[in-house]
């Protein structure tokens, strides 16, 4: 097993990696312009990585069906709880007690690097999500050190199936480079000394040419993720709001708007204590993952506010998708 661990965020990337004997850390601020020099920078200081994706780059849902379901039967579920075109290899699942399971994803555009990745040598031994990590060894998303320390006391599970969850990349297999590389090899046995050094130049020119045209391929620099199958309409999430705002009506009038807008279930949380009463200035809005924006827009038409401040801090155990909290 690697003890190399990459977290990948957004915009950032930080390796964790011996060095020495001691550990030692390295991070990049990535785009789709600098990935590719961002690959060769990470490759030299190891082939070999686990990825420990954040929530900014990756899903994960605790699902529960009354039937048993299969890899096939929870495939044709992922439209309708993931906005992206999912392939195959970007998501893995495991079955928990009375039919409960979790599934994995690695967004596209992330998912195109580690694959452009794989074809210049770099291997994954394990791909998975900070909040399956977290969940599963009962910490917090906060805690960077017990995420990294847990990863790696873990041990290497490859295989897609109901009882192992690992997004685990294959080893690329590249005849054609594998052949050519012993050709090479023989060839710099012969030559002196520089003409070995050169050979070793002419690779690594090679295996940036091999990255820009599989990014060029895959439009990675310019092609942003891919729009969702259907857009979530307001009937697909479950709504509760709150008062604070010190004014009896809102709630209920606020209720009213969103049944009218579409959204199922709206319900009003009644504060049962002298701390749940208090009143508070700013409006805010909670959700389980990123609202899509046609969601924000209907909910700020609503809330009639130019800027509405929406945080994602629920958890899968929470009975809503979103909690609004009406303020003053």
């Amino acid at each position: 097993m690697s003890k190399t661990v990459l977290y990948v965020a957004k915009d950032v990337l930080v390796a964790v990696y011996l060095e020495k004997d001691k550990w030692s850390t390295k991070q990049w601020l990535w785009n789709d312009k600098n990935i590719t020099n961002v690959l060769k920078e990470i490759k030299a200081i190891n082939s070999h990585w686990i990825l420990l994706l954040s929530p900014e780059v990756s899903y994960f849902k605790k699902i529960e069906d009354d039937q048993v379901l299969s890899r096939d039967m929870i495939a044709e579920k992922l439209p309708q709880l993931f906005p992206e075109i999912l392939a195959s290899r970007q998501w893995d699942w495991k079955k928990l007690e009375k039919n409960t399971y979790l599934i994995e994803v690695v967004t596209t555009k992330v998912w195109k690097w580690i694959e452009a990745a794989e074809k210049i040598g770099m291997v994954f031994d394990k791909i998975t999500t900070a909040k399956y990590v977290a969940e599963t060894n009962k910490l917090e998303l906060t805690d960077p050190h017990g995420l990294f320390k847990a990863v790696l006391a873990e041990k290497k599970d490859s295989g897609k199936d109901e009882n192992v969850l690992n997004i685990t990349v294959k080893k690329p297999r590249n005849n054609k480079t594998i052949i050519l590389s012993i050709v090479l090899l023989l060839i710099a046995s012969v030559f002196m000394t520089g003409a070995w050094f050169l050979n070793q130049r002419t690779q690594k020119l090679r295996e940036e040419a091999i990255v820009q045209q599989i990014l060029q391929e895959q439009a990675l620099q310019i092609t942003p993720t891919p729009e969702p199958t259907q857009t979530p309409e307001p009937q697909d999430f479950n709504l509760r709001l709150k008062n604070n705002s010190g004014i009896a009506s809102s709630a209920s009038e606020m209720a009213t708007l969103f049944s009218g807008a579409g959204f199922a279930n709206v319900e009003i949380l009644a504060a049962t204590n002298a701390a749940e009463k208090k009143i508070v200035k700013e409006t805010t809005v909670h959700s389980k993952f990123e609202l899509p924006t046609n969601i924000k827009d209907t909910i700020s038409n609503i809330l009639q506010k130019k800027e509405t401040v929406y945080q994602i801090d629920m958890t899968e155990n929470d009975v809503v998708d979103i909690l609004i909290i009406i303020g003053s």
